[in-house]
This record gives structure tokens, C-alpha cells and sequence, in this order.
């Protein structure tokens, strides 16, 4: 496969993966309300518009996430830490 039609996929996945993130929140009411706790916790100078933002933002990237365990699973190790994983801060 090309590497311009594997972004494709990857992009249309990943924009899927987001799509469904968000269209999940009302069917995972408990997790949702777990993490608008947790944001509160933690970020309680927020504005509650910003932490419904932030609940969404976790929802679709949690979705992507998925997606990168189903992608990752099916690369070779080489190009996994060669083109997909970046560490700063390492000291060798």
C-alpha cells in the first residue's frame, strides 16, 4: 500500500474513531460522569463550558487510542519505533 493511501486510511480512521468517540458519550453516561469528576478535580478554575469541552476531548481521543492499538498491532517493530514513537527527554 502507498504511503499517501495509507494516511488516507489512517486520517479516515482516525476521524471515524473521533466521530464515534462523541456519539458514545451518551451511552457511557457513568464513564462520562467519571470523567467530568475527575476534570473537576483536577482543573477546578475551569469555566464549565471549557470542561465540557474537555470531557468531549477525552472521549474522541480515547477512540483514537483504539485505533492506534488496532494500527500499531499490525506493524512491524522497526517502523513502530522508527516513524511512530517519539521520547523527549531520554538521556542514554
Amino acid at each position: 500500500m502507498s504511503t499517501g493511501m495509507r494516511y488516507a486510511l489512517e486520517s479516515a480512521a482516525y476521524s471515524a474513531a473521533a466521530a464515534a468517540g462523541l456519539a458514545a458519550m451518551p451511552l457511557a453516561e457513568r464513564r462520562r460522569q467519571r470523567v467530568l469528576n475527575n476534570l473537576l478535580r483536577v482543573r477546578p478554575d475551569w469555566e464549565a463550558g471549557r470542561i465540557r469541552r474537555a470531557v468531549r476531548r477525552v472521549f474522541g481521543e480515547t477512540a483514537r487510542y483504539y485505533v492506534d492499538l488496532a494500527m500499531l498491532a499490525r506493524m512491524p517493530a522497526r517502523e513502530v519505533l522508527d516513524d511512530r514513537l517519539r521520547v523527549d527527554g531520554l538521556v542514554r
